[in-house]
């Protein structure tokens, strides 16, 4: 059995944060196929032993392996889903994937080279369930990982967020030569191991660092059909241009038209009830389009840039990365209607490996651009997060290895 608390490979003092595994229901999805061969095995084995009941032993036996080859099967797909799991650490998030008896797969990066995390909804099951892929971008040669059919996708994706920004900040501080004197001061002025007196400089308070989506947050009617936007730290949204509204609700609007018309035109009983039918399918069909034009979200707060597309009961797509990955920002207005209406393409490129942010034929792009521009220079010029107590240490056992070797090699 797997210790969720223990792993091979576990550094000192590393603390697991999250186990992952794909959702239960997404096993007895796969173990649905041998369970039901298994189910038709053992009843023509009983038909069988019932109707020929002088059967030899040999074809007994040869009967036995028609019960017995869809256990092995539904044992196989069973490891392969208890074996197939992930580990979030305070330093680092791991892959681990074993075929039982032919090979084994581990991959694994720092917290720290996560650069942004994408929630993907497959299907409309999925989306009700609130089972989704959550897909994590790196800058290392890992490049990718993937959780499927993760439960709580948008709580995961959060917490990653927030266990990598934790990382990359004290890295970022100790690059200057303030950050590298206050890590030196911190340590020499540090209490001796074992005091237990104040916080260490750059831990944080739990009760601070909560996720963006709370695990014992339920998902009503409203979240299969709305997208839901976490609170965040003054928030810019946009949406598509209202052109693109009236685009989509032409249809049903000839629809809707055409009901009327025959519910005045046509005096006939059943043109009535015809034009009935259609009056509740444009309707229906016309809320479906808002929904979808609403659910067309772009976002940038004072950390993060944002991008949610999402089809009601079908799919969500969201995407997001922390701003001070932004590496360009430009805008584009195609054609000679998008300058007359005044709406274009925003581009935000981005050092993951997904490419870049579209803020597809968003108003007024130029200034979408310039808020952008404006927030990601905010974001990297902002206060830098205080060097940890490790940082400091490792600062100080640096300076000692340099004091040694100049004294050895003069």
């Amino acid at each position: 059995m797997l210790d969720k608390t223990n792993f091979s490979g576990r550094q000192e003092g590393e603390r697991i944060e999250i186990f992952v595994r794909s959702h239960l229901l997404y096993l007895l999805w796969r173990l649905l196929p041998p369970a039901l061969l298994f189910a038709v095995a053992l009843a023509l084995e009983v038909v069988l032993l019932d109707r020929f009941p002088a059967l030899s032993g040999a074809w007994i036996f040869a009967s036995l392996w028609l019960v017995f080859l869809p256990l092995l099967w539904l044992a196989w797909r069973f490891a392969l889903w208890y074996y197939d799991y992930f580990i979030i650490t305070d330093r680092r998030v791991i892959d681990f994937v074993r075929r039982p008896f032919t090979s084994e797969a581990r991959n694994e990066t720092q917290l720290g080279r996560i650069q942004d995390a994408r929630v993907v909804f497959p299907n409309s099951v999925a989306l009700a369930l609130n089972i989704g892929h959550v897909i994590v971008q790196t800058a290392g040669m890992t490049g990718q990982l993937e959780f499927c059919y993760a439960s709580r996708p948008h709580w995961l994706q959060a917490r990653l967020l927030e266990l990598s920004a934790s990382q990359q900040g004290p890295r970022v501080g100790t690059g200057s030569l303030g950050q590298l004197i206050g890590a030196l001061r911190t340590a020499l002025d540090a209490p001796p191991p074992g005091a237990t007196s104040g916080s260490a400089p750059g831990t944080s308070d739990p009760a601070v660092d909560r996720p963006t989506y709370s695990p014992s947050q339920s998902r009503s009617l409203r979240d299969l059909v709305f997208v839901r936007v976490a609170p965040a730290a003054h928030p810019r949204t946009w949406r598509k241009h209202w052109l693109f509204l009236l685009k989509a609700a032409f249809r049903p609007a000839v629809v809707l038209a055409l009901a009327i018309g025959l519910l005045i035109l046509v005096p006939n009983q059943i043109a009535r009830v015809a034009a009935l039918g259609l009056l509740i399918l444009g309707a229906l069909y016309l809320a479906w389009q808002t929904a979808d034009w609403y659910n067309d979200v772009y976002i940038v707060t004072d950390e993060r840039i944002i991008d949610v597309e999402k089809v009601p009961f079908i799919r969500e797509d969201r995407r997001e990365a922390r701003l001070t990955m932004i590496q360009d920002v430009n805008y584009n207005q195609p054609n000679l209607v998008a300058r007359l209406f005044g709406f274009g393409d925003v581009v935000v490129q981005t050092a993951g490996r997904t490419g870049a942010f579209t803020f597809s034929r968003v108003p007024n792009p130029q200034e979408v651009q310039r808020v952008i521009s404006q927030r990601w220079e905010r974001a990297q010029q902002a206060p830098q997060a205080p060097v940890s107590a490790e940082a400091a240490q490792d600062f100080v056992g640096l300076l000692d290895r340099y004091h040694d070797l100049r004294h050895k090699n003069p």
